[in-house]
């Protein structure tokens, strides 16, 4: 049987049995599929969480994950949001559900409270939407994620969807 080390992230120095074709090199599709298999089982993926950013100007967006590609040691990186111009620089950046809440506080200490669910998706790199209308000289300055509670009058239904 094939083993595959592990050379990165939390599983660093790890094996896991690779699949049982003779012909497999380790770097082929079928094993990086093997591993994928493996580690989701493994660390239950979420793939319900979107990725949603946050900046200082009040603008947002919502974006699958599955738009992010992967790069290599070297790489200059991906763009995530457009329009630095009109959106400023990014706050914050969470995993968020569709039952979730968020929770951004302004620098003059308002609080607002959103459903994830009213965040519209958007591409990759485009500019977003509103997130918080922000008064002249005001700017957002953090984003929490509030868990989805049950008896929240607020709450998106499981059906919404």
């Amino acid at each position: 049987m094939n083993r595959c080390r592990i050379i990165g992230g939390k599983l660093k120095r790890r094996y896991i049995a690779a699949p049982g074709i003779s012909s497999t090199r380790p770097t082929s599709d079928i094993v990086k599929q093997s591993l994928f298999n493996v580690l989701i089982h493994r660390f239950q993926i979420d793939f319900t969480k979107t990725f949603l950013i946050a900046t200082e100007n009040g603008y947002g967006k919502r974006t699958d994950f599955s738009a992010y590609r992967q790069t290599r040691r070297g790489a200059l990186g991906v763009r995530a949001i457009k329009g630095e111009d009109r959106n400023g620089k990014v706050v914050a950046a969470a995993a968020v559900r569709d039952d979730e809440s968020i929770v951004t506080m302004t620098s003059s200490g308002m609080m607002v409270r959103q459903k994830v669910f009213d965040i519209s998706f958007a591409s990759r790199s485009a500019k977003g939407v509103r997130l918080v209308r922000l008064a002249e000289g005001e700017r957002l300055v953090s984003m929490s994620v509030v868990e989805a509670d049950e008896n929240d009058p607020g709450a998106v239904p499981d059906n919404a969807a």
